[in-house]
């Protein structure tokens, strides 16, 4: 609904003085693409995956940036339990979205940002789901993905290299 409300296009392609998170698609910055759409979750446990294993991450009681030093449970990546597809465009519907945090290639992440491409096996972790994760497509389906399938949702994906930012914890 939010890229509906905003020329078609998702956070990332809009810039912050129009309500978007363009300035952010690198470092620790992957919860601002879900702040920036609280009108469209109501609730930040949407964020939050049920089977999340992190013992450093916590669901978050409100979008809301902190405001006070001794407020807790404010939104940031570690209320995250989903990448954002910085690359997702409304109009290839095919385009990775969001997903699970516990996706890898096997390659250190770069400034925030894991580069998945059709030549590099995808898989995930055992942090949460152990041989499966979920992902978002831009076409508004969420689809449960066992890593034998990972290669394939990515070919289809429209793009060579997916950037997908991570939230990351830590500075």
């Amino acid at each position: 609904m939010w890229e509906g409300d905003n020329s078609d296009k998702y956070p990332p392609q809009v810039p912050t003085t129009n309500g978007g998170t363009m300035e952010y698609i690198t470092g620790p910055n992957s919860w601002r693409h879900f702040q920036v759409m609280s009108n469209y979750l109501r609730t930040p446990i949407l964020v939050f995956c049920p089977e999340e294993s992190d013992r450093d991450r916590i669901c978050a009681n409100t979008f809301d940036i902190a405001r006070r030093p001794d407020e807790i449970q404010f939104l940031s990546n570690s209320n995250l339990s989903f990448f954002f597809g910085v690359d997702a465009t409304e109009t290839n519907p095919a385009s990775i979205l969001a997903g699970d945090h516990n996706l890898t290639n096997g390659l250190s992440l770069k400034n925030g940002i894991l580069e998945v491409t059709t030549h590099r096996p995808t898989g995930w972790t055992k942090a949460m789901h152990r041989t499966y994760g979920n992902i978002a497509l831009s076409d508004g389906s969420v689809r449960q993905v066992y890593a034998t399938n990972l290669q394939v949702l990515f070919a289809n994906s429209g793009l060579a290299t997916n950037r997908l930012q991570m939230p990351i914890l830590g500075p």
